[in-house]
């Protein structure tokens, strides 16, 4: 009887070892398996932050590369708009010495047109502002003419500006011994920004007044492109 007992109560302490044993390892698990999950979540977390960097430095480069491309193309369309004015008169006939001539007036401005639409219309494609003229007469130098206006590029349908451009049209005369020539220089330079015209067009007739027309690029992403054409 008494080795029954005393054998019995040697399962049962060796049952709760067991047991305690199996706690322990469940316990230890259970620990483990939590910092398992924390390794895991961490790198995960890190992976999409990485991500989400590279997807929002693509993003930038991007948007900067849309506006790069207006200004540009703001630029460009500027130069060949004065190439082709350097050409005509304010009616639009073909002539020697166009809009920016040193030996004609400026003429009147608004005829100028840098796209497709009416001309007096503020949602005109390419619509000019701020023309003004200056022309220097100097017989030992040659005379030399300076011409700049502003080009308001919009979308046409809701009137959103896109882009400007600033476009400056040199012109002067070489005199030497043997010859007299001209020669043209035009700097246009775009940005993707609005254009700001104190009175719209600012169109102005007296050849140098000042119509405080300029391209708004003040903005933390304005970007500036430009053009120039010599010959």
């Amino acid at each position: 009887m008494d080795k029954h007992i005393i054998s019995k109560t040697h399962t049962d302490r060796s049952d709760k070892i067991a047991m305690a044993r199996r706690a322990s390892m469940k316990r230890r698990q259970k620990g483990f398996t939590l910092f398992l999950a924390l390794i895991v979540s961490s790198l995960l977390l890190a992976i999409s932050l990485s991500l989400s960097e590279i997807i929002l430095k693509q993003l930038i480069f991007s948007n900067n590369g849309r506006e790069s491309q207006l200004a540009f193309y703001a630029a460009d369309s500027g130069a060949e708009c004065a190439l082709y004015w350097d050409r005509k008169d304010a009616d639009g006939d073909t002539v020697l010495e166009g809009m920016f001539g040193t030996s004609t007036p400026a003429g009147d401005p608004s005829n100028i047109r840098c796209g497709q639409g009416d001309p007096n219309d503020s949602s005109h494609y390419g619509a000019i502002a701020g023309f003004q003229k200056q022309v220097i007469s100097d017989i030992v130098l040659g005379d030399r003419a300076t011409s700049t206006f502003y080009i308001n590029y919009t979308t046409g349908a809701d009137d959103q500006s896109l882009a400007c451009a600033k476009v400056t049209v040199a012109k002067w005369i070489v005199i030497d011994a043997t010859s007299t020539r001209e020669r043209t220089t035009i700097d246009s330079r775009g940005y993707n920004a609005p254009i700001v015209v104190p009175s719209f067009y600012g169109l102005d007739s007296t050849n140098n007044g000042d119509t405080g027309a300029y391209c708004n690029a003040t903005g933390d992403h304005a970007l500036e492109r430009a053009v120039r054409v010599d010959y």
